[in-house]
């Protein structure tokens, strides 16, 4: 009996010292938890709340999601960021239903979280109602960084926050005696007028800015004591975050793409809270869609073909298209035109060709896309085979010049014909007739390059012959004048 008992516990003793090493290695259980656990806030204002992991050691977290319940009647959100989250891995976006009274989330990271308060999810509400309310985590999971994705989540804690009456701002100090005013200095009058914000990153509110880090500035007045600020996608909201001692600027750093309002209010040691002034930024950091470019042609040889792109913008909307093609000249192309197919490319030669076009939206962000298409050759149009019909062009000429020439030459030559009276004015003749001829044949050379040019694609060595062409005709023209030069000393 002993001896049995004595294996029981040996055996028993093992199985926990197994689970005490997976219990170490897993960790001592993930927990969500909602941050600040408690708080108190009055009717009207705006507060935010964390959903925060704490990992339990051991291997750590590298995925979580869950669901996040509050009173709809009580509170409601005005937004959700991931801007400071621990993960960077979102299969779906972040979201809330106030109708429904939920904020959802499920997101990961490729490396491993191990510590214990990682912000999940920032949740920004709003106080509706007095009286106590709940924000729970139902729902939840944690998964463990140990390959496997093992289940680590031990408990979620939600946060219980109490919703007052609103404060009244504090009553302005009453106006001083006549003696008072008789004897003292006069103190300025408190400005509680709403502050005038300006952006220096953002200067126009009706315009979208690619930056998510919008900077904010304003005047303090005489006797600034503190500030209240906040930034939410409510343009009415009043403040809560107070910052003492005031501050004339502050900057909002990875705010989401959309509509935000910085919400400011300022207080005097002898006013106390003024009025709250408001500022809009519009953001927009996500370029459009990648455009699906489509190349529409009237005929296979069509020179000028239209284009056609389409594409969404989630946030600002689009701005205009940019188009080039073969690494050339980039043309601006109106959304409208775009969008009617209105659009028509300068004239391209025939052949194979890559166009790029690029879409902006309102706030300068970009992306393109490419397509290729190829114009053939008109009908009835020669191409281009090689030189050699400009080698038998240039022999013809040649030769029929040479000929001419050369009958021309062995008449003056002749010696009966250098005894004739008129022979010098034949020479004269000769030579104004071969200015004459080589003028024109120059002329019409040119005039054939022009129209080989326009309907043609020339290679290099073509264009060679072309040259080495009029460079025949210049010497030939030489030549021949040479010739007359020598005898016109004959006559002489």
């Amino acid at each position: 009996m002993k001896t049995i008992l004595c294996r029981s516990a040996i055996v028993l003793a093992g199985i926990l010292l197994i689970l005490s090493s997976a219990y170490e290695t897993l960790g001592a259980g993930a927990v969500l938890f909602m941050s600040p656990a408690t708080g108190s806030y009055g009717v009207g204002s705006t507060f935010t709340a964390s959903v925060t992991l704490d990992s339990g050691g051991g291997t750590g977290v590298n995925a979580s999601e869950g669901t996040i319940n509050f009173d709809k009647t009580a509170l409601s959100v005005s937004n959700v960021s991931k801007s400071n989250s621990i993960f960077t891995l979102w299969p779906a976006e972040p979201n809330f239903s106030n109708a429904a009274g939920t904020v959802k989330f499920s997101g990961g990271s490729p490396s491993t979280y191990t510590k214990k308060a990682g912000v999940i999810l920032q949740i920004t509400f709003k106080a509706l109602k007095v009286g106590s309310t709940d924000v729970s985590i139902i729902g939840g999971s944690a998964l463990a960084a140990d390959g496997r994705g093992t289940e680590i989540l031990s408990k979620s804690v939600k946060g219980t926050y109490t919703i007052t009456e609103g404060q009244a701002l504090p009553p302005a100090p009453p106006p001083p005696s006549p003696s008072t005013q008789s004897f003292a200095p006069s103190a300025e009058a408190a400005d509680t007028s709403a502050p005038k914000i300006s952006s220096p990153t953002h200067p126009d509110e009706n315009k979208w800015y690619n930056s998510r880090d919008p900077k904010f500035t304003w005047q303090l007045p005489n006797g600034a004591a503190a500030i209240s600020l906040v930034v939410d996608k409510d343009p009415a909201t009043v403040p809560s975050v107070v910052y003492k001692p005031a501050v004339a600027e502050k900057t909002i750093v990875g705010l989401d793409d959309g509509v935000w309002f910085f919400h400011l209010q300022l207080k005097t040691d002898i006013g106390g809270w003024g009025k709250t002034g408001h500022r809009k930024v519009m953001i927009d950091s996500t370029p459009p869609d990648s455009p699906q470019v489509e190349i529409k042609k009237d005929d296979a040889s069509d020179p000028r073909p239209r284009v056609l792109a389409t594409t969404t913008d989630k946030a600002s909307g689009l701005d205009h298209y940019e188009v080039s093609v073969d690494g050339g000249n980039t043309l601006t192309v109106s959304l409208l035109d775009m969008e009617n197919v209105n659009f028509r490319l300068p004239k391209q030669n025939s052949g194979h060709h890559k166009i790029i076009v690029r879409v902006f939206d309102k706030a300068g962000n970009a992306s393109e896309n490419a397509a290729e298409f190829d114009i053939q050759a008109e009908e009835g149009v020669a191409q281009s085979a090689g030189p050699g019909w400009l080698w038998w062009l240039m022999l013809a000429l040649s030769l029929l010049l040479n000929i001419a020439a050369g009958w021309y030459i062995r008449r003056l030559r002749n010696e009966n014909f250098l005894l004739r009276k008129d022979a010098a004015r034949s020479l004269e003749e000769y030579k104004s007739k071969i200015d004459d001829v080589f003028t024109a044949l120059r002329q019409e050379v040119e005039d054939q390059i022009m129209y080989l040019d326009d309907k043609m694609e020339l290679s290099e060595s073509e264009r060679t012959v072309m040259k080495k062409l009029k460079d025949a005709l210049e010497m030939s023209d030489e030549l021949m004048k040479k010739e007359a030069d020598e005898i016109e000393k004959k006559l002489k």
